[in-house]
């Protein structure tokens, strides 16, 4: 860039490598600034009522290293000015010469250019990426275009059209909000050069500032509203809420509050309606007036359907005053999330219960080795029974429990570390057993780095030709980072025990004190423990497939599994299936070809192990079969029932294989209450239904693991509970059809693949067969959609 004769030393940019690295700086912004110590007390008489206002973030235009920025306080509103540098210091003596307000640009650039032959960086002619850090393109050089040539003028004229700096601006904006990056990252210099040499139609001044986007952000949440809200008003089904907290990484709290919904066209939604701020404490309360203020500003009071919360107890006060405001059961509009309570049960069963701890439970038991399996099961029941009534382990608030942006595989060893770590914490998981071990371990690597040397270098000793890697932490809100936890020290088993060994030699060969000696000793597992470990990784594998079969938004064709609200019944009781086999010694295990086979996990076992795994395993157990019993909102047999291809059908099946927790009144309670929300909303709607005539054989052609791991377990049901099963099919299929919804019941599943992975598309086709038949008004009685995680939906 040109400069001043005497000055052209100390207006040279540096080099790349020592550009300016403030946040807000830009391609052309300033490598220095004016020197402010000039302004002495005669140099202020000069100018009466300037002060000084340099502020580097504000001064991101190439022209603010040739002059000072000042504040004219004479003037209301008070005027920023330009005031040029070198005409300052070399005294000229008419002050309006050099003296410019700073919004007019085009005088500015006039003076420099006139009076001192300094131009635009953009009108320099340097290479792609110069010496100053420069990048941006030139179209007429890029094309070699002569502008002259009407042709090319008619070219380049094309080329600038079909860019759009508004569009640019919003997709920019969409990213940083999309990744959640922090919008001071388009002040960044090298973004901003790699946008422009990217994009030569884009100007510098086109790129937005981070306060530019995040005023674009209220303004297009602000012009969503209104479409959004007919989007809401016209939804074909009742509008479904998930809220919970979540908190930057400032720690700032706030509560999402997310809608799901089928459009009039059978499209299904999410939308975060609103994320409001949380200011105060997160009472159920506030949590409560926080929804029902985005409930009232959509006008969404009489279209209000289901809410699915985790189990936390704020939520549970928080739906007391949202029934109370908007008059609804809140029981019953209650649907638990499904991962979080799967959380709960496999923590209940690595960490056992936050008030007792498994030697505790093991004295309590007893030591003695029972005459039969019988009499042991009984005992282990009746310790299990004496623990109380128990609060979730380790429930989390909603500070605590966020989701976490990646896949748990995919974030192993980048796990938080406790803020305070203390004997005190340490001994409270030591007593959990060697689960709370490993994770001791961990913290132990974490905080001293000649550990976590010791523990490369015992990897580096015992398996030479295998790569080294880092410890895997667990967290305390996501069961799945313990089991990669586990998976890991399993894999890398043999070097914990040498590291453990160079450091107990290390400690010997230092005097061997006892009060020198180094605590992460005390986590040396036994060979019991690592058996524990071993095996509890082994009945941990179902509930990893469960927890990934019920991920996604719930909108079937995104990814192979969308966590149907349908498929909760089918989850749990293949679980507690696994946990009722698995404390007998036995699990179920699927090789390559998809075959199932028991395998057995007590051989080779003492009998304390024997004893401390059973404990693991009826902990978890007791804990999912409470949160079993709390689904008792009518939604979670309907999302069944009104699946096209399962119908009672499917509930009949997994209630009659498992004759320990079936019950009678199950079916007549479910029956009784579906029928009780037909006839009192949808019976006086009712229309003629024609069903698709679709295939309606049994087929296992594309059965997914839990339907494959059910199956097997009814192949091992006595005859007599699959021949009552048949016969109450043959009764249910000779009963009168009395009305729409007889009707639908009387029909036996469909099969086709198609319908079983979006049941949306069964009735809107069969929606588009009544109209065919005339008759434009009918809607489906009560269809369950796939919703956020698990969200359940009816077409209403």
């Amino acid at each position: 860039m040109d400069s001043f004769d005497e000055e052209d030393a100390a207006s040279t940019p540096p080099p790349p490598s020592e550009l300016s690295t403030s946040s807000a700086s830009t391609k052309y912004a300033p490598s220095r600034f004016p020197d402010y110590e000039a302004w002495t007390i005669d140099k202020f008489e000069r100018f009466p009522g300037f002060t000084i206002c340099h502020d580097p973030s504000r001064e991101r235009t190439w022209w603010w290293q040739f002059g000072f920025r000042m504040k004219d306080n004479r003037s209301q509103p008070h005027k920023i000015v330009w005031i040029c540098e070198r005409c300052f210091l070399r005294n000229r003596l008419k002050t309006t010469h050099y003296v410019f307000i700073a919004s007019t640009a085009g005088g500015i650039v006039r003076h420099l250019s006139r009076e001192h032959k300094v131009v635009p960086p953009s009108r320099q002619r340097t290479g792609p990426v110069s010496g100053n850090g420069g990048a941006q393109r030139n179209l007429l050089d890029m094309l070699h275009a002569d502008p002259t040539n009407p042709r090319d003028q008619s070219l380049l004229s094309n080329l600038h059209s079909l860019f759009d700096p508004a569009v640019n601006q919003l997709l920019l904006l969409d990213w940083l909000t999309y990744h959640n990056l922090p919008f001071n990252l388009v002040n960044s210099e090298r973004f901003r050069r790699l946008l422009l040499y990217n994009n030569p139609s884009l100007q510098e001044e086109q790129i937005p500032s981070d306060r530019t986007l995040v005023n674009l952000l209220t303004n297009e949440y602000n012009r969503a509203r209104g479409p959004v809200h007919v989007l809401l008003q016209k939804a074909r089904s009742m509008i479904h809420f998930t809220f919970d907290g979540w908190t930057s990484r400032q720690n700032a709290s706030f509560l999402g509050i997310n809608a799901h919904f089928v459009d009039r066209d059978w499209k299904q939604w999410r939308i975060l309606l609103a994320l409001p701020a949380l200011r105060n404490r997160h009472t159920g309360a506030a949590l409560a007036d926080e929804v029902a203020d985005t409930i009232c500003a959509f006008g969404l009071q009489d279209r209000i359907g289901y809410y699915t919360l985790d189990n936390a107890t704020n939520n549970d006060t928080a739906m007391e005053a949202l029934a109370a405001e908007f008059d609804f059961d809140k029981d019953e509009r209650r649907i638990r999330c499904a991962p979080h309570f799967l959380n709960l049960a496999v923590r209940a069963m690595m960490y056992g219960s936050k008030r007792d701890n498994f030697d505790e439970l093991l004295a309590h038991w007893g030591d003695k080795d029972f005459m039969t399996e019988e009499d042991e099961q009984r005992q282990l029941s009746d310790a299990i029974n004496e623990l109380g009534t128990d609060d979730d382990f380790g429930t989390p608030s909603m500070e605590e429990d966020l989701e976490l942006e990646t896949a748990p595989e995919q974030s192993q060893d980048q796990c938080q570390v406790p803020e305070i770590i203390n004997a005190e914490k340490v001994d409270k998981y030591r007593k959990f057993g060697p689960f709370g071990k490993l994770h001791n371990i961990g913290i132990a690597l974490r905080m001293n780095s000649q550990l976590l040397e010791d523990f490369y270098e015992a990897q580096r000793q015992t398996a030479p030709t295998e790569p080294v890697l880092a410890w895997v932490q667990n967290v305390c809100t996501r069961w799945q980072s313990d089991e990669a936890m586990a998976s890991r020290a399993l894999l890398k088993r043999s070097a914990v025990n040498r590291m453990l060994s160079i450091i107990e030699e290390r400690w010997v060969s230092q005097g061997g004190k006892e009060q020198d000696r180094p605590a992460i000793l005390k986590e040396n597992l036994s060979l019991e423990e690592w058996k524990v470990v071993a095996t509890v990784q082994k009945i941990l594998q179902p509930f990893k497939v469960a927890s990934k079969q019920l991920q996604g938004e719930g909108i079937s064709g995104k990814r192979s599994t969308s966590g149907g609200f349908d498929e909760y019944f089918q989850v749990v009781e293949m679980l507690l299936d696994h946990l009722e086999l698995a404390v007998q010694g036995v699990i179920i295990e699927e090789n390559d070809d998809h075959i199932m086979e028991e395998v057995h996990l007590f051989d080779d076992m003492d009998a304390k192990t024997r004893k401390l795994l059973k404990i693991y395993i009826k902990l978890g157990w007791k804990k999912l079969n409470d949160y079993y019993g709390k689904l008792t909102s009518t939604a979670y047999v309907a999302a069944v029932v009104f699946h096209p291809c399962k119908k009672w059908r499917t509930l009949e099946q997994l209630w009659n294989q498992l004759p320990s927790r079936q019950t009678s009144e199950w079916r007549k309670t479910y029956e009784g209450n579906l029928t009780r929300v037909w006839e009192e909303k949808y019976k006086d709607m009712a229309h003629e239904v024609a069903c698709n005539a679709v295939s309606a054989s049994e087929s296992n052609s594309a059965l997914d693991y839990i339907e494959r791991r059910l199956a097997f377990s009814r192949s091992l049901v006595r005859p007599d509970s699959q021949e009552r099963q048949s016969k109450r099919r043959k009764q249910s299929a000779t009963l009168p059809v009395q009305d729409e919804l007889d009707q639908y019941l009387s029909e036996p599943p469909v099969d086709n693949i198609a319908y079983k992975v979006d049941p949306i598309a069964w009735w809107r086709d069969v929606g588009a067969q009544l109209r065919e038949d005339g008759d434009t008004t009918q809607v489906p009685p009560a269809t369950p959609y796939r919703g956020h995680g698990s969200v359940p939906s009816f077409v209403e």
